[in-house]
């Protein structure tokens, strides 16, 4: 049986290996894995460069390795490998699963995956870039849900199906309060559901 990698990265961000809660012994750690669990595969350099910009290429390289070598050795298998000597990747031989992955396979069908905005509360001193990336990612897997959600939220209206559409229209008000279409479209379905005391 192949040993079972489990991201959350929607809202407080956790890593479990084989059910287990990962907790590193410093943070760069787990950057490192949200980081390549977002991109796949990155170059050495890149990620130094991301997570060490103070310090020298040899000693950003240097602490590379050393982060490589200290999460691998927790998880006691290779997990970040490194097929050439210029390029990081998760280990194919490991059944990697995460929320993002879930999300992004069918925005629609999976809105729940989403919990809150990507790697909330999670935060690096002095690492500029990996700040700016995480801005970034956020603002781009909000678009995405925000126009998944709507969408379904059309849909449901359309074709009758209620369950879920006050949740997700509830939904779209708390990441956006000053949006006022949520608002109309929260009117308008109560309108409809004849529910006038909440209107």
């Amino acid at each position: 049986m192949s040993n079972e990698l489990n991201c959350r990265l929607f809202g407080n961000p956790e890593i479990r290996w084989n059910g287990e809660l990962m907790l590193f012994s410093f943070s760069k750690i787990d950057a490192v894995l949200y980081y390549l669990l977002v991109t796949k595969s990155v170059s050495r350099d890149e990620v130094a460069g991301l997570f060490w910009p103070d310090k020298s290429e040899q000693n950003a390289k240097k602490n590379l390795r050393n982060a490589i070598y200290q999460a691998n050795k927790m998880f006691g298998e290779e997990v970040i490998s490194s097929p050439n000597k210029a390029l990081l990747v998760l280990n194919d031989a490991i059944e990697v699963k995460s929320d993002i992955e879930v999300f992004m396979s069918n925005p629609v069908q999976h809105l729940d995956s989403y919990k809150e905005h990507f790697l909330k509360g999670f935060f690096l001193k002095e690492c500029e870039g990996f700040e700016f990336w995480i801005t970034k990612m956020r603002a781009f897997y909000e678009k995405i849900f925000l126009q998944e959600c709507g969408k379904k939220i059309e849909l449901d209206i359309e074709v009758g199906k209620f369950d879920d559409v006050e949740k997700n229209i509830q939904r779209l008000i708390h990441i956006d309060e000053f949006d006022e279409s949520n608002y109309q479209l929260l009117m308008r379905f109560y309108q409809m559901k004849s529910r006038d005391e909440k209107v």
